[in-house]
C-alpha cells in the first residue's frame, strides 16, 4: 500500500488514492466513506492545513475500517491508517505544525537564498515557475546589487531553483 516516499503522510495518502482508484469495489459503505475521508485529511496534512479534528478522524478510520470492511483490501487500507497513527505520531504532529520532516510535502517545503553563496547569476529566478524570486543579475559597476530573495508566499516548494543554482546558494528553511 505504501510507496517509496520517505514522508509517511504522503506514502499512506498515495496508497489510499491508489486503493480508491484501482482496488476499491464499492460494495460496502465503510471503504468509500473511510478511505475518502482519510485521504482528504491526509491531503490537508500534506498541505499544512491539517487540524486536530483530522487527527481524530484518522484515528477513527484506523480503528473502525479494519473491523467494518468486508474484504481484505479494505481492511488493509484501514490498517495502513492505523499504523500511521500508531507509529508516525511525530511526523503527524510536525505536519500539524506546518513542517514535513522528510521534506517531501511540496506545500510545506520553503527555501531561502544564502547571500554569502549567491553570485547573482539569475539562474534561480529564470528557473522558478512561480516568479517567486526577486533579484537582478550582478552588475560590477553598480553599487546597489542586492542579494536575491525568495518570496515565501509565492513559493510552491517545487525545488526548481535549487536544481538551477550552480553555487548551491539555496537552502531549505
Amino acid at each position: 500500500m505504501t510507496t517509496a516516499t520517505a514522508c509517511p503522510v504522503l506514502a499512506v495518502k498515495e496508497g489510499l488514492e491508489r486503493f480508491a482508484r484501482k482496488e476499491m469495489c464499492g460494495r460496502c459503505l465503510p471503504c468509500p466513506a473511510g478511505v475518502l475521508s482519510a485521504f482528504a485529511a491526509l491531503e490537508r496534512f500534506s498541505q499544512g492545513a491539517g487540524t486536530q479534528r483530522d487527527l481524530e478522524l484518522l484515528s477513527r478510520v484506523g480503528e473502525l475500517l479494519p473491523q467494518l470492511a468486508r474484504c481484505p483490501r479494505g481492511q488493509n487500507a484501514g490498517e495502513q491508517v492505523a499504523k500511521l497513527m500508531a507509529e508516525e505520531g511525530e511526523a503527524l504532529r510536525a505536519h500539524l505544525a506546518g513542517r514535513c520532516p522528510a521534506g517531501e510535502c511540496a506545500s510545506l517545503v520553503k527555501y531561502k537564498v544564502v547571500p554569502e553563496k549567491c553570485t547573482m547569476c539569475d539562474e534561480c529566478r529564470r528557473a522558478c515557475p512561480q516568479d517567486a524570486i526577486l533579484g537582478e543579475p550582478y552588475v560590477a559597476w553598480r553599487g546597489d546589487n542586492r542579494p536575491y530573495q525568495i518570496i515565501l508566499e509565492l513559493c510552491n516548494g517545487c525545488g526548481a531553483c535549487v536544481e538551477a543554482c550552480p553555487e548551491g546558494a539555496i537552502e531549505k528553511l
